[in-house]
This record gives structure tokens, C-alpha cells and sequence, in this order.
């Protein structure tokens, strides 16, 4: 299995299993059967555009297109998202930036 189409897989069941529904019950939502959710979870079928498009509506996921050179970055923005208070932890990074600590101290200083 190709390691993008392992990744849509792995993304498709976890998405299920987060939103609490069964394969039977996405296939009711989706209007594919229960027996080819299964196989696109697995990575065993190559899955068509048209019903990526049904599976990430009814699964709430957001399709992109990255740039082949973008991917390692982009891989790295979601795993920080995914991450338990990663919300804190970015504004943390950036608070203690020092370009958010000098533009905090300029701003100071423009308003004297």
C-alpha cells in the first residue's frame, strides 16, 4: 500500500471512530456500502475521488492539495495541532519569541 493512500485510510477510520460511528453507520451516511468503507480503511481499493470527497463531507475532514515540496512541513503543522493543547503550546512558542518579545517592547515605546 502506498504510504499516501495508508495515510487517507488511516485518517478515514480514525475520523470514524472519533465521530463514534460504526463502518455500517457511515456507509448509511455516505451511500457506500459497509464492505468497501472496510476495504478504503484497509487501504485494499483504490478509492475514487467522488467518494473522498462524500467520506471527508460526512466525516467533517478538509481535502488539500500540497505542493510535494510542502508535505514535511505541512505534516508537521497537523501533528502540532493534533497535539493536546497544542493551541497553548504554539501561543507559548510565539509569546516567548524573540520577535514577539521586541514588537511587544516597540509597541510599548510607540505608545509613550
Amino acid at each position: 500500500m502506498l504510504e499516501s493512500i495508508a495515510y487517507i485510510a488511516q485518517q478515514i477510520k480514525a475520523a470514524r471512530e472519533t465521530k463514534g460511528l460504526s463502518q455500517r453507520a457511515l456507509s448509511e451516511k455516505v451511500g457506500i456500502p459497509q464492505s468497501h468503507i472496510s476495504r478504503i480503511e484497509n487501504g485494499a481499493v483504490n478509492l475514487q475521488l467522488s467518494s473522498l470527497i462524500e467520506l471527508a463531507r460526512v466525516l467533517e475532514l478538509e481535502l488539500m492539495l500540497v505542493p510535494k515540496d510542502a508535505q514535511k512541513a505541512a505534516r508537521a503543522i497537523v501533528r502540532e495541532a493534533q497535539r493536546p493543547n497544542s493551541k497553548a503550546n504554539i501561543r507559548n512558542q510565539f509569546d516567548h519569541s524573540p520577535v514577539t518579545r521586541n514588537r511587544a517592547k516597540y509597541q510599548l515605546e510607540d505608545e509613550d
